[in-house]
């Protein structure tokens, strides 16, 4: 048997890496029942952890394909599918940017 000593950063990292695994697997298994489903960017943001504004973001900067239809956005399943894990990583990196100041100087400027 080995024992592995690690510090309360390093444990919650692999235990989010393992999670978000384990969610993608989740999601892909979900898209082979209905690929086309439309989802809402309520439904989208509840999926991912995110606020809405978030969604919107990613699809104002092309990170996450978007279809209008009427005067609303929706964001097909497989899309999502095809781009959660990376766009949610991505978030949690800003997130952590964030939260530590490494970006402090830079979003003071953006007013």
């Amino acid at each position: 048997m080995r024992i592995a000593i690690l510090t309360e950063d390093e444990l919650e990292k692999i235990i989010n890496e393992a999670a978000r695994v384990a969610v993608y697997e989740l999601m892909a298994a979900m898209m082979k029942h209905e690929p086309d489903e439309m989802l809402s960017l309520g439904r989208v943001a509840a999926m991912l952890d995110v606020h809405v504004a978030t969604v919107r973001r990613w699809i104002r900067e092309g990170r996450l394909p978007a279809r209008r239809i009427g005067r609303r956005l929706f964001v097909a399943r497989r899309d999502l599918i095809r781009s959660a894990h990376r766009l949610k990583r991505q978030e949690d990196d800003h997130d952590q940017d964030a939260a530590t100041g490494s970006r402090g100087a830079s979003c003071a400027t953006r007013r």
